[in-house]
Protein backbone atom coordinates (compact mmCIF):
# COMPACT_ATOMS: atom_id res chain seq x y z
CA UNK A 1 0.00 0.00 0.00
CA UNK A 2 1.09 3.59 -0.54
CA UNK A 3 0.87 6.35 2.05
CA UNK A 4 1.66 10.02 1.50
CA UNK A 5 4.14 11.27 4.10
CA UNK A 6 5.27 14.66 5.32
CA UNK A 7 8.06 14.24 7.87
CA UNK A 8 10.69 16.37 9.62
CA UNK A 9 14.18 16.62 8.13
CA UNK A 10 15.78 14.34 10.75
CA UNK A 11 13.84 11.34 9.37
CA UNK A 12 15.28 9.02 6.72
CA UNK A 13 13.55 10.04 3.49
CA UNK A 14 15.34 7.48 1.31
CA UNK A 15 12.20 5.33 0.87
CA UNK A 16 9.94 8.29 0.06
CA UNK A 17 9.40 8.70 -3.69
CA UNK A 18 9.43 12.00 -5.60
CA UNK A 19 5.66 12.35 -5.12
CA UNK A 20 5.93 12.06 -1.33
CA UNK A 21 4.66 8.48 -1.08
CA UNK A 22 6.16 5.57 0.83
CA UNK A 23 5.33 1.92 0.19
CA UNK A 24 4.26 -0.11 3.24
CA UNK A 25 3.13 -3.68 3.80
CA UNK A 26 -0.62 -4.21 3.98
CA UNK A 27 -2.04 -3.67 7.47
CA UNK A 28 1.03 -1.69 8.59
CA UNK A 29 0.71 0.41 11.72
CA UNK A 30 2.02 3.88 12.32
CA UNK A 31 4.86 2.37 14.38
CA UNK A 32 6.03 0.56 11.22
CA UNK A 33 6.22 3.86 9.41
CA UNK A 34 8.32 5.34 12.23
CA UNK A 35 10.72 2.41 11.89
CA UNK A 36 11.03 2.82 8.10
CA UNK A 37 11.71 6.53 8.54
CA UNK A 38 14.26 5.69 11.27
CA UNK A 39 12.63 8.03 13.78
CA UNK A 40 14.69 7.66 16.97
CA UNK A 41 12.73 5.82 19.65
CA UNK A 42 13.25 8.49 22.34
CA UNK A 43 11.77 11.16 20.03
CA UNK A 44 8.60 9.30 19.05
CA UNK A 45 6.52 10.32 22.10
CA UNK A 46 7.45 13.98 21.49
CA UNK A 47 6.23 14.08 17.89
CA UNK A 48 2.80 15.22 16.79
CA UNK A 49 1.47 12.80 14.18
CA UNK A 50 -1.74 13.25 12.23
CA UNK A 51 -3.33 10.81 9.80
CA UNK A 52 -5.89 12.26 7.41
CA UNK A 53 -5.85 15.49 9.47
CA UNK A 54 -6.68 13.77 12.78
CA UNK A 55 -4.27 13.19 15.66
CA UNK A 56 -3.07 9.58 15.65
CA UNK A 57 -1.57 7.11 18.09
CA UNK A 58 1.40 4.83 17.19
CA UNK A 59 -0.78 1.69 17.05
CA UNK A 60 -3.10 3.09 14.37
CA UNK A 61 -3.62 0.74 11.41
CA UNK A 62 -2.85 2.59 8.18
CA UNK A 63 -4.81 2.25 4.93
CA UNK A 64 -3.82 2.70 1.32
CA UNK A 65 -3.91 6.39 0.39
CA UNK A 66 -3.69 7.75 3.96
CA UNK A 67 -1.94 11.07 4.44
CA UNK A 68 0.48 11.10 7.36
CA UNK A 69 2.13 14.24 8.69
CA UNK A 70 4.75 14.16 11.43
CA UNK A 71 5.53 17.42 13.18
CA UNK A 72 8.37 18.31 15.50
CA UNK A 73 6.70 20.47 18.17
CA UNK A 74 9.78 22.63 18.80
CA UNK A 75 11.08 25.22 16.44
CA UNK A 76 13.77 27.80 16.56
CA UNK A 77 13.86 31.31 15.40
Amino acid sequence: MNVRITAPPFCDHSRVDDSGFIKLKDEAKLNSLYKLLKVPLPLRPLLITVVNYERARPGLLLKDGDEVSIFWPLSGG
